[in-house]
């Protein structure tokens, strides 16, 4: 590393936000118009998201955002980490990753989440280990409260599938919904269910042959199934597969 590198908030150096576009769509190409109005809404004071900016002589070498967890008050998400590409190997992500933890730790969040496609070997040198994926909804936390997540996903919690392997049919049931909520005002659970795809059994044939008509052989059967059926091909990892990491953040910096 060379020079005097800086980490600072882009809500307080908003001159920088045409640079950071330009840094990370080299490395996500979208429209540099929509690329600003992202920034933006990561760059307001005092609200989340926050974007840090690594500056070395007035060039954004490096980006990170801190955005907010859903059910999750104490845990943030930090996404969009990149490096200029002329500057990899230098040691820069480490320390973008340093001054990032350290301001969410300032901002009193415990822990911090991550996704990868690519770079979990990185992340584990630093500390971090997988984990269960969560949700951030970024700039657009606010459209639901911590409590509207917490009865949706409770309401996702009651929603149980049963199928008919036999025949195709199913249900799905919303178990223990509110007798307030039933039609009956009785009812435990609300069920939809769905008939089988499949033609039943003791279907009349149309047509039937008229008696003392003449017959005439029908198709040869088909060949019996093999004995044995082939073997499936190996599964690919999906190409947009992510890896989701967590860490606990140091306090210690907190003054």
């Amino acid at each position: 590393m060379t020079g005097n590198i800086l980490c600072l908030p882009l809500h307080r150096n908003v001159e920088l936000k045409e640079k950071c576009a330009d840094l990370l769509n080299s490395e996500w190409p979208r429209s540099k118009t929509a690329r600003i109005r992202s920034l933006s809404k990561a760059s307001v004071a005092g609200k989340l998201p926050c974007s840090l900016v690594l500056v070395e002589n007035d060039q954004a070498i490096g980006h990170s955002r801190i955005c907010t967890t859903q059910g999750k008050e104490t845990a943030c998400y930090i996404e969009s980490v990149v490096i200029s590409k002329e500057r990899r190997g230098e040691g820069l992500g480490r320390l973008l990753m340093e001054h990032t933890e350290q301001y969410a730790a300032t901002l009193g969040f415990t822990e911090a989440y991550l996704s990868t496609q690519d770079k979990q070997d990185f992340y584990g040198h630093i500390g971090y280990e997988y984990t269960s994926p969560i949700v951030s909804l970024g700039s657009h936390a606010d459209l639901i409260s911590g409590q509207q997540f917490q009865q949706l996903r409770d309401l996702l919690g009651r929603v149980s599938v049963s199928s008919d392997t036999n025949r195709g049919g199913g249900t799905l049931e919303l178990n223990n919904v509110p007798k307030s909520k039933t039609a009956a005002g009785q009812a435990k659970s609300v069920a939809l269910q769905w008939p089988s795809m499949q033609p039943s059994h003791g279907i009349p044939v149309a047509n039937p042959p008229v008696s003392g008509a003449p017959t005439y052989p029908g198709p040869p059967p088909p060949p019996p199934p093999p004995s044995s059926p082939p073997a499936m091909p190996a599964v690919v990892p999906s190409a947009n597969e992510k890896f989701w990491m967590k860490k606990a953040l140091s306090q210690t910096c907190v003054q």
